[in-house]
């Protein structure tokens, strides 16, 4: 086949990556890091079917924050990614980029989120845990609305 279309997403001279990606019909979403310097932030971004830009969101403070993760959830997105060692939940609108919930969690990290995903009541993020010092697989259910962080007791 051939190339339909491309659009670099960014007009400055920050390298960005785009990890995950979701469509709703109308728009696509992705979500990577903006590599400035020897730090990264989150960004997510939007454009229409065609690839001309919507919106961008940042995310971070330009210190080692990732993510990879990204799920549409009825009119918002959830992110899932790294804040350090932290797991970080985003949850943006859809409609202009505004971040509409966050969530820091640093019980049983250092964390790297893979993916996402959701019903609406929750909030599942596959990745791994360096808690032991050895890399495991790590499965995790969060409330979704507010996200809510489950305490940790093995399961």
């Amino acid at each position: 086949g051939s190339r339909l279309w491309q659009e670099d997403l960014d007009d400055d001279t920050n390298q960005e990556d785009g990890y995950g990606l979701v469509a709703d019909g109308e728009a696509l979403y992705s979500v990577g890091p903006e590599v400035v310097g020897a730090q990264t932030q989150i960004e997510v971004w939007s454009t229409d079917l065609d690839g001309n830009p919507r919106w961008k969101a940042d995310w971070g403070d330009e210190g080692a924050d990732i993510a990879r993760a990204i799920v549409l959830d009825g009119d918002s997105l959830v992110v899932a990614g790294t804040h350090g060692d932290e797991l970080v939940l985003l949850r943006f609108s859809t409609a202009d980029g505004a971040l509409l919930d966050e969530l820091i969690w640093t019980e049983g990290g250092p964390f790297s989120a893979h993916e996402v995903v959701t019903d609406g009541e929750s909030v599942w993020i596959g990745g791994q845990s360096d808690a032991t010092g050895n890399d495991q697989a790590i499965l995790i259910r969060a409330g979704a609305v507010p996200f809510v962080m489950p305490e940790l007791s093995g399961k």
